[in-house]
């Protein structure tokens, strides 16, 4: 998370910037409506600001022992890469802004819908949700990593599997979960 939360104060800015948008860093901030995300804001740009020293170490060692972690464990398995839900659960209710429920359970909502997708965008590793149907009428989605460097792989995968995938309908967009 040190990456992403620094890379996040130092790009932000420059894209609001190259992209011509009529507001400041701290705007934006003060939109955010949900509470977790406006949490993670507030601490990044006040007690939890990520010092340049430790963006480095997560970068330069952090990072790279990760992505050996991954590629070992690619190696061990004997597999081009992963699929899983591309999510634990279906989108939340709304007004589930910081917690849901999972297995009868109270959770984090940002945490949680993030837990598949966090490892494989800080590694570098690339990924593609596919949708794969309806589970009580809100969709659901197949994710698939594979090994870092093999974006082309990915691709050609997902193009062979997408046919084979059923139709996913439109969300019933009166269903909650």
């Amino acid at each position: 998370m040190p990456i992403v939360l620094y890379e996040t104060l130092q790009n932000l800015p420059l894209y609001l910037a190259e992209n011509k948008y009529d507001i400041s860093l701290d705007e934006l901030i003060a939109g955010i409506h949900s509470p977790d995300v406006k949490e993670i804001f507030d601490a990044i740009t006040g007690d939890y600001t990520i010092s340049q020293e430790a963006y480095e170490e997560a970068l330069n060692v952090d990072r790279p022992l990760m992505q050996q972690a991954y590629a070992d464990l690619l190696r061990q398995s004997n597999v081009s890469g992963l699929i899983f839900p591309t999510s634990p659960l279906t989108a939340c209710p709304i007004g589930d802004d910081e917690t849901t429920m999972m297995n009868g359970k109270a959770v984090p909502t940002f945490n949680t819908y993030i837990s598949r997708t966090d490892l494989g965008s800080n590694l570098g590793a690339p990924g593609i949700s596919l949708p794969i149907g309806l589970s009580g009428g809100l969709p659901v989605g197949m994710l698939i990593e594979a090994a870092i460097g093999a974006d082309d792989q990915l691709l050609a995968l997902c193009r062979a599997i997408d046919p084979l995938l059923p139709t996913t309908p439109a969300p019933d967009l009166n269903k909650r979960a």
